[in-house]
């Protein structure tokens, strides 16, 4: 593997491990969400992730990308409810669903990321 090819993997890589973390940290908040739902005054809270990791990721510095950090904010523009909690259960879910998603398609990614790695030990 030449050196342009392994320095491509291992910014996929790290890359790959940052969509895991940011999916790990934005399920504990929607979890967080979905079990607060009916509390009053809750606001519900999301991990904003895509256009500041991909800004991350366009800087093409490995050290801004492993400086990125998720940031959990609340959300102001879902409909509050008469007692001042704005989830939807309906929302949450949905959003749940699609983070899992992500989170399989990045585990699939890494682990075929990996998979060539072997093949290229094991041809050596």
């Amino acid at each position: 593997m030449s050196s342009a090819n392994q320095e491509t993997m291992n910014d996929s890589i790290q890359y790959l491990g940052k969509v895991l973390d940011v999916c790990a940290t934005r399920q504990r908040v929607l979890a967080n969400n979905l079990a607060n739902s009916n509390t009053p005054g809750y606001v519900r809270k999301d991990v904003s992730f895509r256009d500041t990791l991909a800004s991350a990721v366009k800087s093409d510095d490995s050290e801004v990308l492993a400086a990125y950090q998720p940031q959990i904010e609340e959300d102001r523009t879902s409909a509050f409810k008469a007692d001042g909690n704005n989830v939807s259960s309906q929302k949450e879910l949905s959003a749940i669903s699609e983070n899992n998603i992500l989170y399989m398609l990045a585990t699939r990614a890494i682990g075929g990321k990996f998979q060539t790695l072997r093949k290229v030990i094991a041809s050596k």
